[in-house]
């Protein structure tokens, strides 16, 4: 869905949705990361954590077109919290982790970054 048209991004890019893909993105990686499940999830799944990062930077990027130019409407410590687990995942060396995926894990926390700066500056 998060790739799909702009009329879908708007109805997905909820609070509930960024705290399910940073659950999924902290698991794999963040402070080393956590075991999986039965059903995938945690360190091991560089599947979901790819995907995850692809549908974050979707709709980071249809939120804040531009970095600097607009902000999450979320709260501060959501932003932070994406930013930290993007950073981890920016450093992870696992196997099945493109670089393709790592730029668009930059991308997205560049965006969010910017948005601090504004919300910082008084002129959201």
């Amino acid at each position: 869905l998060a790739s799909g048209p702009e009329f879908m991004k708007e109805r997905i890019a909820t609070a509930l949705v960024f705290e399910s893909l940073l659950r999924v993105i902290s698991d794999f990686c963040v402070d080393g990361g956590t075991p999986g499940a039965i059903v995938g999830g945690g360190k091991d799944d560089a599947l979901s954590a790819t995907l995850a990062i692809r549908a974050l930077q979707s709709l980071t990027a249809h939120l804040i077109p531009i970095p600097g130019s607009s902000a999450l409407p979320f709260t501060p410590s959501m932003d932070q919290n994406l930013i930290t687990a993007l950073e981890y995942f920016e450093q992870t060396n696992h196997s099945e982790i493109k670089e393709k995926t790592i730029t668009l894990a930059n991308d997205a926390r560049v965006r969010i970054q910017g948005s601090q700066e504004l919300v910082a500056s008084g002129k959201p």
